[in-house]
C-alpha cells in the first residue's frame, strides 16, 4: 500500500471518528439501507470504507445530500462543465452490471463481477470457454483481460493483468479467484476508486498525482495549496506559461457540520521562473471554519491533463 494511500485512509479515519462520534460508546445504528438508496449502490464500489461508513452514519437527508453532491464533485475530471462525465460513465456501468451480472437472489453491483466491472469499466478481452483440469470446478470459468495485446493469454502489454471468475459449482454464481490476481492490482483498484474512469492507450492506468502541501491561515481565514511545476500541464506561450487548476475543499468539523468552498484559479507565469528548482505554485482559498477541529479534505484537479490529487489533513480554528 503506497505512502499517499495510507495517509489517506488516516485522514478519512479521523474524519469518520468525528462524524460518528468515536469508536466506541453509543454509537448509533447506521440509519442508510443499502439495498434501498440508490446512490449508495451506484457508488459503493468505487468508495473507501471510510466514505461508505460516514455516508451510512450520516445523521440527516441535508448531511448526505451535501456528502453526495461532494463525492462526485471530487470525481469530476472538469469541474468547470456541466455534466459530470465521472457520474454519467458510473450510472452507464451500474445499469450494464444491473442487467448482466444478477447472479440468483443477488443484484449486480453486489457481484464480484460487478464490483471490477464498476471500477476498472469493460475488460479489453473477455475469455468465456477457459478450459481448466481443476475438478472441484463445476461450472465454467471466464477470464478478463485489462491492458492486454494478443489472442491467447500467453503476453502482456503495459502492465496489464488477468482477472479470472469461477462458477465452482456449476451454479450460475461467479468468484472472482485470487490466485490469477497480481498484488499490485489492489493498488490500481484503491487508487481507481478515487482517480478518473480509466482511458484506453494510456501508458498507466491512473496518472501520477501532484505532491501538494496545505497550509492553513487562521487569521487570513485562508487554506493555502502549494507545489512545485513537477506533473503540473500548461501551455507554452513564447516566454511564458499557462496553468489552469480547480481547488475544491470540503469542511468536516466536530459537529458532523460539511461545507464546501471551491477555487478555479488560472494564471500565467515567466516560462524560466517555473523552472527554477525552488519554484512553487501557491494557491489560496477562502474559507470559514468553525472554532474547534475540522478535517480538511483538499482536492487539486489539473484542469489540462484531467489529474486530479488529493490530501486529508486536520486543523483547529479559534474563536471568532
Amino acid at each position: 500500500m503506497s505512502a499517499r494511500y495510507s495517509a489517506c485512509l488516516a485522514g478519512m479515519i479521523l474524519a469518520g471518528g468525528m462524524l460518528l462520534g468515536g469508536c466506541g460508546g453509543n454509537r448509533p445504528a447506521p440509519v442508510v439501507e443499502p439495498q434501498t438508496d440508490e446512490f449508495y449502490q451506484v457508488a459503493r464500489p468505487i468508495m473507501t470504507s471510510q466514505e461508505s461508513r460516514i455516508y451510512r452514519n450520516l445523521a440527516s437527508p441535508q448531511l448526505r445530500k451535501r456528502f453526495i453532491e461532494y463525492f462526485w464533485e471530487i470525481r469530476d475530471p472538469n469541474p468547470l462543465t456541466e455534466d459530470n462525465e465521472f457520474r454519467m460513465e458510473m450510472l452507464r456501468r451500474f445499469e450494464h452490471v444491473q442487467r448482466y451480472f444478477q447472479e440468483g437472489q443477488r443484484p449486480g453491483w453486489r457481484t464480484d463481477r460487478g464490483r471490477f466491472f464498476m471500477i476498472l469499466g469493460p475488460p479489453d478481452e473477455v475469455d468465456r470457454n477457459v478450459q481448466t483440469t481443476d475438478p472441484r470446478l463445476q461450472g465454467r470459468v471466464i477470464d478478463w483481460y485489462y491492458g492486454f495485446s494478443g489472442a491467447t493469454g500467453t503476453t502482456y502489454s503495459g502492465g496489464g493483468f488477468r482477472l479470472r471468475f469461477v462458477d465452482e459449482r456449476g451454479f450460475g454464481i461467479f468468484r472472482m479467484d485470487e490466485r490469477y490476481m497480481p498484488l499490485r492490482v489492489m493498488d490500481i483498484l484503491e487508487e481507481l476508486k478515487f482517480n478518473m474512469i480509466v482511458k484506453r492507450g494510456q501508458d498507466s492506468p491512473f496518472p501520477e498525482a501532484i505532491d501538494f502541501q496545505v497550509d492553513f491561515n487562521p487569521a487570513a481565514g485562508e487554506v493555502t495549496v502549494s507545489f512545485g511545476p513537477k506533473r503540473v500541464a500548461f501551455e507554452r506561450r513564447e516566454d511564458r506559461i499557462l496553468v489552469h487548476l480547480h481547488v475544491a475543499v470540503m469542511v468536516i468539523n466536530e459537529k458532523e457540520k460539511i461545507d464546501k468552498f471551491t477555487r478555479d484559479w488560472k494564471e500565467e507565469f515567466n516560462a524560466e521562473a517555473v523552472l527554477k528548482e525552488d519554484f512553487r505554485f501557491n494557491i489560496p482559498v477562502a474559507v470559514r471554519l468553525d472554532p474547534g477541529k475540522s478535517t480538511l479534505d483538499v482536492v487539486v484537479t489539473d484542469l489540462m491533463s484531467g489529474r486530479k490529487s488529493r490530501r486529508m489533513t486536520s486543523v483547529k480554528a479559534g474563536k471568532r
